[in-house]
């Protein structure tokens, strides 16, 4: 499975205010990767950046489990394509 590392774009650090600001977004970044923790899928996250603004974002590629040096050869071969 390939998706975003998080559904929404990181803020900056002065953005994020106090601590329940910073642990609701935690919260709702962490919501798509939650699944592959749960259940023991490999999954590798491709560092990016947002075009425009240059914050990070990450493309997330999701495999069964035990299929560790899969999923690494694929984000390798992804990362590889989205670098050129």
């Amino acid at each position: 499975m390939v998706q975003p590392t998080s559904p929404i774009c990181a803020p900056l650090v002065e953005d994020l205010g106090d601590v329940a600001s910073a642990s609701a977004f935690t919260k709702r970044a962490l919501g798509l990767t939650r699944m592959a923790n749960v259940y023991g899928f490999t999954a590798c996250s491709i560092p990016m950046r947002e075009p425009g603004s240059g914050l990070p974002i990450g493309l997330d590629i999701t495999g069964p489990s035990g299929s560790d040096l899969l999923t690494l050869d694929l984000a390798r071969r992804v990362q590889k394509i989205l670098k050129s």
